[in-house]
């Protein structure tokens, strides 16, 4: 937040600063070439111009690079999991956020096993590999099936994941038609309302 302030004052007002270091340099030089001779004054501006103008040059990229490293550090935060919610590897009777697993480094929330707990939305989740959805029920969810090398940047990844005894609600599912093929008839048995199953 201190970096991208500065480098906006920075940017805003470059103009301004290039003045007055100019000024300053011309100021200095001008006090200075009282001891010199008249012929060597035009030398001195121009040697002051080319001062400010590296003075203008090194601040900026300091502003730069430390408005970088800010964004930098502002990316690895959002790398790691948050509050440690994401590292355990069982949930039990637990009420979730499926916002807390999503990832928009499509990180990927590998061997879990949620049991009899509320998957809360809004969101969506996308079903890999080996992932299975055992007795669990729905309410405002949608089921939808995507092509195996699909990319759904906006859902949770799970794989090698069980969600069994499970109340998911206001959640859309993604997985495969293989997926789907193999879950839809044993859910249907489980839930109370029809699966609202949607192709793309």
């Amino acid at each position: 937040m201190k970096g991208n302030a500065l480098t906006t004052f920075f940017i805003k007002h470059a103009v301004a600063i290039f003045v007055i270091a100019t000024a300053c340099c011309l100021s200095l030089i001008a006090y200075l070439t009282n001891s010199f001779k008249p012929n060597v004054l035009g030398t001195w501006i121009i040697v002051g111009i080319l001062t400010s103008l590296l003075f203008s040059g090194v601040a900026l990229i300091v502003v730069l690079a430390v408005a970088a490293v800010d964004k930098a550090r502002k990316y690895i935060i959002a790398y790691q999991p948050q509050d440690g919610i994401t590292l355990k590897d069982r949930y039990e009777q637990e009420r979730i956020r499926i916002s807390d697993f999503f990832s928009a480094f499509l990180l990927v929330n590998e061997n879990k096993e949620f049991e009899d707990c509320e998957i809360q939305g809004p969101g969506s989740i996308y079903l890999l590999a080996d992932s299975d959805l055992d007795n669990c029920t729905f309410k405002l969810c949608d089921w939808i099936v995507v092509k195996n090398d699909a990319t759904v940047n906006t859902a949770a990844h799970f794989r090698h994941t069980t969600f069994s005894k499970c109340k998911f609600f206001n959640v859309a599912i993604y997985m495969s038609q293989e997926t789907a093929n193999r879950l839809c008839e044993k859910q249907k048995a489980c839930s109370r309302e029809d699966l609202s199953v949607i192709g793309l």
